[in-house]
């Protein structure tokens, strides 16, 4: 954000937004995330006299899609890798455990003017087209796929003796009967599989959904430090098998996503589909896979930096950007708390006229570091003053749609 004019552009676009901000309070992430940004780029290009470049960490990323005897798509998960542990402290390649994230499968695209759920982009275009509709709804980009039946399921959790899964709800099969009762209950690998890939033929997704995210955050429970005895590859993964294997073998964290209704104009049918809360999975995926975030805005790319316990806040920031157009691509939440809000701008010329009284942070630090994240425009480091300010009950910037949905856990 600077004072070019451009940028003063984008400083009204964001100041109208903050007047239309919404609260919803996001589970605290616990993920193994990808904070640490490594492989510092040595030296300036002088031909071009810009700073060096600092990458993100490699953190590859891979769906796990199940579907029913007919065919139908009944859960999607998206794997996240952790980012490599020898590489800071010894040579050789030990990249393990990560983050999972259940995906509801009736997530609208919104790749298209019509509503088209990730349940129909399978259907009208199987595993190709269930990717590029899920990479649409969740600005990520998805190294790996691998579709699934039921015994397939089975095998793939055939190293788990028993996952004990806290069910919110009665899991019902296509009749509506009851195939497991609400509760805690210990699960095999053959019943883990058919919760997976039953589905009532009635019951709304946003209800179903709420035990398939229980069952992986069991399953987060049953992994512990990491399953033992697995042949891990010596690289990084080139399949979904090498990418699963080692994200099993390290310590995982799971969680589902935030959705809201879809306005009748969009959804005059009253289909069971339903929008992402964006700022949410913005949040979620920022933070454990910022090399894999895609662009769509069209304005700049942005790192958020907040200290913990204030996810909610950074969840609205994040909203008022991509409001304006902005992109964010990266989030930190074990920032070291500061007052201030602190811009690191890479364009020196910019951040030599930025002005310190910005319109959405208040007074602010401006700064022009010697190296740049890959990527990014600006680093924004969310003081206290600002975070502490945040109206979480003011309706979002991105949407006037109904609060979302209380599905995850």
């Amino acid at each position: 954000m600077t004072a070019l004019a451009s940028r003063r552009r984008r400083h009204t676009l964001i100041a109208l937004a903050a007047g239309l901000v919404t609260a919803v309070v996001a589970p605290t992430l616990v993920y193994v995330g990808a904070k640490a940004i490594t492989n510092s780029k040595a030296g300036k290009n002088v031909l071009a006299d810009v700073p060096p470049e600092q990458a993100f960490p490699n953190t590859p990323t891979a769906i796990l899609a199940t579907v029913s005897d007919s065919n139908e798509l009944t859960s999607l998960t998206v794997f996240v890798l952790a980012p490599d542990t020898a590489a800071a402290s010894a040579p050789g390649y030990d990249q393990r455990g990560g983050s999972i994230v259940s995906i509801p499968i009736n997530a609208d695209t919104e790749s298209s003017d019509q509503v088209l759920s990730l349940r129909d982009a399978y259907a009208q275009g199987g595993e190709s087209g269930l990717r590029l509709g899920l990479e649409s709804a969740i600005n990520l980009s998805i190294d790996f796929s691998a579709v699934m039946k039921r015994d397939e399921v089975a095998t793939f959790f055939s190293g788990f003796p028993s996952v004990t899964v806290d069910l919110p709800r009665d899991v019902l099969g296509p009749s509506d009967a009851v195939v497991f009762p609400k509760g805690s209950t210990k699960l095999t690998p053959a019943q883990i599989a058919e919760i997976l890939t039953t589905k009532s033929t009635t019951e709304r997704e946003r209800l179903r959904r709420t035990n398939l995210e229980a069952l992986w955050i069991g399953t987060a429970t049953a992994i512990g430090t990491g399953r033992q005895g697995q042949t891990l590859s010596a690289s990084p993964p080139k399949t979904f098998a090498e990418m699963a294997t080692r994200l099993m073998a390290g310590p995982v964290a799971s969680r589902g996503l935030l959705t809201r209704a879809i306005d009748s104009a969009r959804n005059p049918d009253k289909l069971d589909v339903e929008a992402l809360d964006r700022p949410d999975a913005v949040l979620v995926f920022a933070s454990i896979a910022p090399a894999s975030m895609s662009r769509p805005g069209s304005g700049l790319s942005y790192r958020i930096e907040a200290p913990a316990g204030y996810d909610a806040q950074v969840r609205k920031t994040i909203a008022i950007l991509l409001a304006a157009g902005g992109n964010v691509v990266s989030v930190d939440l074990r920032a070291t708390p500061k007052a201030k809000t602190t811009l690191s701008i890479y364009d020196s010329d910019s951040a030599s006229v930025e002005p310190t009284d910005n319109t959405v942070f208040g007074t602010v630090t401006v700064q022009a570091p010697a190296i740049r994240l890959a990527g990014v425009d600006e680093t924004i480091s969310l003081g206290t003053d600002y975070l502490k300010q945040v109206d979480l009950s003011a309706p979002d910037a991105t949407s006037t749609s109904p609060q979302a949905t209380e599905t995850t856990v």
